[in-house]
């Protein structure tokens, strides 16, 4: 059963009570682009957890991404959308894997143990 978003109720709902996740969407494949990109930058000891949270952003001391809740649903996207003009991170899969990769604790100046710069990153 596909789920119906209200606008008014959303701004009172947590977003866990929500009933998104991030398999099954299109969320998915971009997660997977960035295990597959930390693969051939090889970066293997590094495994971040993704979760949906509000905006994103990787909180200070962790090996975890947030990823904006509102990228998990097409209807969500498109209420963000419409409020705000425009939705980081959408339109193509890899603008979407770099907003989810560069906080990942790898800002484009810093380069990886390696001495390289994972490509998705700039």
């Amino acid at each position: 059963m596909e789920t119906t978003f209200e606008e008014p109720h959303l701004s009172t709902r947590p977003i866990r009570d929500l009933g998104l996740r991030i398999e099954g969407t299109a969320l998915a494949p971009v997660v997977e682009e960035f295990g597959r990109e930390l693969e051939r930058a090889d970066i293997r000891r590094v495994r971040p957890r993704f979760y949906l949270s509000s905006e994103w952003g990787v909180p200070f001391g962790t090996v975890a991404i947030a990823i904006p809740f509102y990228l998990a649903h097409p209807e969500l996207t498109r209420l963000h959308a419409e409020r705000t003009g425009h939705v980081e991170g959408m339109g193509r899969a890899s603008a979407a894997a770099t907003s989810a990769t560069c906080p990942a604790g790898m800002p484009r100046s810093t380069p990886t143990r390696t001495g390289r710069r994972p490509s998705a990153c700039g």
